[in-house]
């Protein structure tokens, strides 16, 4: 068994653990939340014996060994840097981190720490997603991919009404480029690497970035990211090759997927009916990963990679975010990471 501890105690935690629930080598060991009273409900609530406000605390608890975190997009890096110090094995919601130099320090402190550490990314681990895979040869030579995940938050309504909900504050460094734009964006990394170049626009909220397009260039495919905060897209995902194109319903979960081969009828592909959701399949994963001691290095090359690329789009738009104070640099003179993925023949 893996003894977990969670950190957050809202909608995406309370996801996290339906479906932890199900897995036979998770145990709920404890829950952390910035109130007493929020985690004493929430613990009652998910069955956790131990309730902790104290990020020290948790840190120093034998009996913990892997730590789901869900708190605040800005709150992120500087728990897990901590947690990873104390040999805490990490899977992070995304934006593990929402720039380039906080995620870069991660993925260093976690290989000089000997802990595994993996961005919750459902996308990657959806049988719709191993399924494209098999599918993409059959359309021929790629030549464009739009990806789109346009979904209104359910915060939107009350910042409308007046009110300001963290989720629409940038100064917690949230954005629909870390939000939506991320769902777009790693899915397409994992296919094909990172692009030669992206341009983007977007609209914003006052200072709140909350929908945005970009177009990325790689060696003779173009392709469209489209996102959005504040409206909902009913348009399918596309993938086009020269000898047809495949339809992806949403792309969050790569499903449903049509394939639309050159003078054939398109075809539903059906996907196994009792597969694991993307949820369930990233902390199977994970807990692998965890008893393996290692194995992460392909996704977090991923999480680098997004990264990079969120922090040109959010330089183009001027969108600015808080950077975690602490210096990578001191990670790379014990071992560069670099070095560490071609060690690892990455």
């Amino acid at each position: 068994m893996i003894r977990f501890a969670t950190i957050g105690s809202g909608r995406a935690a309370e996801r996290f653990l339906r479906e932890a629930k199900k897995h036979p080598e998770f145990e709920l060991a404890a829950v952390y939340s910035r109130t007493e009273e929020r985690g004493q409900a929430f613990a009652a609530e998910m069955g956790a014996p131990k309730v902790y406000t104290d990020l020290a605390a948790l840190a120093a608890d034998p009996e913990i060994d892997a730590v789901y975190i869900a708190s605040p997009n800005l709150a992120h890096a500087e728990q897990a840097l901590a947690l990873m110090k104390a040999k805490k094995h990490i899977l992070c919601e995304k934006p593990m981190a929402t720039t380039y130099v906080d995620c870069d320090g991660l993925v260093l402190a976690a290989h000089n720490s000997g802990v595994v550490l993996l961005e919750a990314m459902p996308t990657l681990f959806c049988p719709g997603f191993a399924k494209l895979h098999e599918l993409i040869p059959e359309v021929g030579q790629l030549r464009r991919i739009t990806a789109n995940y346009c979904r209104t938050s359910p915060y939107y309504e009350q910042y409308k009404n007046g009110g300001r909900p963290n989720a629409f504050n940038h100064r917690l460094n949230n954005a629909a480029i870390t939000e939506c734009g991320v769902f777009c964006i790693a899915p397409t990394v994992a296919m094909m690497g990172e692009p030669e170049r992206v341009a983007s626009v977007c609209t914003k909220l006052g200072d709140y970035e909350a929908q945005g397009s970009i177009s990325a260039q790689y060696p003779g495919v173009l392709v469209e990211w489209n996102y959005s905060n504040i409206t909902t897209s009913a348009l399918p995902s596309e993938i086009q090759g020269e000898e047809g194109s495949i339809l992806v319903g949403n792309w969050e979960t790569m499903s449903p997927l049509t394939l639309c081969k050159k003078g054939e009828e398109p075809r539903e592909i059906a996907l196994p009916e009792d597969a694991p959701s993307g949820y369930y399949g990233e902390l199977d994963a994970f807990i692998q990963m965890v008893k393996a001691r290692g194995g992460s290095e392909s996704f977090l090359s991923i999480s680098l990679a997004t990264t990079r690329i969120t922090d040109e789009v959010r330089k183009q738009n001027r969108v600015v975010f808080q950077t975690t104070c602490w210096n990578p640099v001191v990670c790379r003179e014990d071992y560069g990471y670099s070095e560490h993925l071609q060690n690892k023949g990455f």
